[in-house]
């Protein structure tokens, strides 16, 4: 009885350090794809500013100096923003991970109490 109730608990825990493993390589790829989608994020609001900037400058024809200010304010914000952005994220897979680790502890504890 006594091999049998070890070996399901050795079942038990493998199960869950399977779980948390597959839980750990989702967080991961999520964070990865955050990453990457914040690059293409930034890399289409500079494209986006080249192509106002464009406009701009065969409207008003602004100074180097202007354009160049107003190339630094964005990117500023851009990275401002995506900053912001991937922080809320990062904050969610963070939060996501910790209920998962709290649900595998407690379902830990049903085979510990019964020994």
């Amino acid at each position: 009885m006594e091999s049998e109730r070890t070996a399901q608990i050795e079942h038990f825990v493998n199960e869950k350090l399977a779980q948390t493993d597959g839980a750990l390589v989702r967080f991961e790829e999520a964070e990865a794809k955050i990453s990457s989608n914040l690059e293409a994020i930034l890399a289409r609001i500079r494209q986006v500013v080249e192509e106002k900037l464009v406009v701009l400058q065969d409207a008003i024809h602004p100074s180097e100096d202007t354009t160049r200010l107003i190339e630094r304010i964005v990117e500023a914000s851009s990275v401002s923003t995506a900053g912001d952005i991937k922080k809320t994220l990062e904050d969610e897979l963070l939060r996501g991970r910790d209920e998962m680790q709290r649900e595998i502890a407690s379902g830990a504890e049903g085979p510990m109490r019964e020994l």
